[in-house]
């Protein structure tokens, strides 16, 4: 795959309830579109530790690629369920992503992207089942 170059920096929010427990996180990135794909690059922090984040952002679908403090792979679409192999340095564990909703808005300013998913967690390592709610924001700079 050819490396892509950043178009435009961009200002990124994500809001995030997971059982109940909410969650936001703001940060900057770099942003680049080929062949109607979406293209966002983040860095964010887990305890100590840095994670690069990759997002591939479609009409019907969105891909998160994390490395680092926190390591997965997450497909967020609603026609297929996906294994999530998610690994930071307290717990490893895999999952069955079911994505139940899956919206993206996109004008001028930039991207809005709304998912409604359940992670089931076989191994029980954290509880069982997980519901999860996104809200994600990219504002064009």
């Amino acid at each position: 795959m050819a490396k892509l170059e950043k178009e435009k920096d961009v200002k990124i929010k994500i809001k995030s309830v997971v059982n109940g427990e909410e969650n936001e996180w703001k940060g900057e990135g770099e942003y680049a579109k080929s062949e109607g794909i979406h293209m966002i690059a983040y860095n964010d922090y887990t305890g100590n530790r840095v994670t690069k984040n990759g997002m591939h952002i479609d009409v019907d679908k969105l891909f998160l690629h994390r490395v680092g403090g926190v390591t997965s792979d997450m497909l967020f679409d609603v026609l297929a369920d996906s294994i999530v192999s998610y690994s930071t340095f307290l717990v490893s564990t895999n999952f069955l992503l079911h994505t139940k909703c899956y919206e993206v808005d996109e004008d001028e300013n930039g991207l809005r992207v709304h998912i409604e998913y359940v992670l089931h967690d076989a191994s029980g390592q954290t509880g069982g089942e997980l519901e999860g709610v996104q809200d994600i924001e990219i504002l064009y700079v």
